[in-house]
């Protein structure tokens, strides 16, 4: 089963559809959008939020409450006012807030999100996630915001965590393969295009000739690393999906964070349906490449795709 995070500042109802129709072989979990959208200098109404949270949060594993950034009294404010429209959201313990509020805040909803997850140092935010825990106690789930560090993160007492690194191959051009003991390592596409075959590190080499790759196509740039959906893209997202499952087998959940409903799931979507034991034939992924305009336009087909893609997920790398 494939564990996905997708953010409200980019709902719309082409994700409402995709929610709705993949129950039951999807985990969905709703983050509020709070921290992209003050990125991008908007705001998100809370009783827009909670109106939406009222109809459509039975579809999600969780959803977090709205926080807002760097203003941890108005954080607490939403939280009472979506309890006190009788909702059940995952509080935001931001990084202003003492460990000694946890306790509380965990109430609303029986989990808790635990921010600061993306930047505080990994030694400090492994600390305060041992602290919480001993607070909360065992039942309730604590989550991760932004917390994906390599295997470390199966050594503290998270339940489960989010990130969108696993996008680094569309995004920057980043070729990742996974190591068992530390997570995803990358190396940039234009460096591994010019280091000769015998100097290239062995789990790179090995990753490339698992996708059926020559050495002449290091060189062929424009089917590889161009366009929303590409063979890094694709790579990177299948050792991601390699290292959600070293993370499960630790007891540690997940979640692949998408930007919504656009060409960036598609990597994921790929990667997911045609991986193997041993790693994905770019030949295989190759059609639905270059069909996946047509297949964002045609959301039946996505649904399709993913519910292929969730139980190959579930056969081939174990994610419950």
């Amino acid at each position: 089963m494939l564990n996905i995070l997708v953010s409200y500042a980019f709902m719309n109802d082409n994700v409402v559809r995709l929610v709705k129709s993949t129950q039951g072989f999807i985990r969905w979990t709703l983050d509020s959008g709070a921290f992209s959208a003050f990125n991008a200098g908007k705001v998100i109404e809370l009783s827009k939020y909670i109106e939406f949270c009222q109809e459509n949060g039975h579809l999600f594993d969780h959803y977090v409450a709205l926080d807002v950034v760097g203003n941890a009294k108005d954080s607490k404010l939403n939280l009472e006012k979506m309890v006190a429209k009788g909702l059940k959201p995952m509080a935001v313990l931001t990084s202003y807030d003492n460990v000694s509020e946890a306790k509380e805040l965990s109430q609303a909803g029986g989990a808790l999100c635990v921010a600061g997850g993306t930047m505080m140092p990994m030694d400090k935010y492994s600390s305060r996630i041992a602290k919480i825990r001993d607070v909360v106690g065992e039942e309730v789930w604590l989550h991760g915001l932004g917390f994906g560090r390599g295997m470390k993160v199966a050594s503290t007492r998270i339940d489960g965590v989010d990130a969108s690194s696993w996008e680094e191959g569309l995004r920057w051009g980043s070729f990742g393969y996974f190591v068992p003991a530390v997570g995803v390592k990358s190396q940039s596409w234009s460096e591994i295009a010019k280091t000769p075959w015998s100097k290239l590190d062995p789990r790179v080499k090995s990753c490339l000739v698992s996708l059926g790759l020559k050495r002449s196509h290091l060189a062929d740039k424009n089917s590889l690393n161009r366009g929303a959906v590409s063979l890094i893209g694709i790579h990177t997202a299948y050792s991601w999906l390699k290292f959600a499952s070293a993370l499960e087998e630790r007891g540690v959940r997940f979640n692949f964070a998408v930007p919504g409903y656009n060409q960036v799931l598609m990597n994921l979507v790929i990667a997911a349906k045609y991986a193997q034991g041993h790693g994905i034939s770019w030949g295989s992924c190759l059609p639905d490449q270059q069909v996946a305009n047509k297949t964002f336009r045609d959301p039946p087909k996505l649904i399709m795709d993913l519910a292929r893609a969730s139980k190959n997920v579930e056969k081939v790398f174990n994610i419950k």
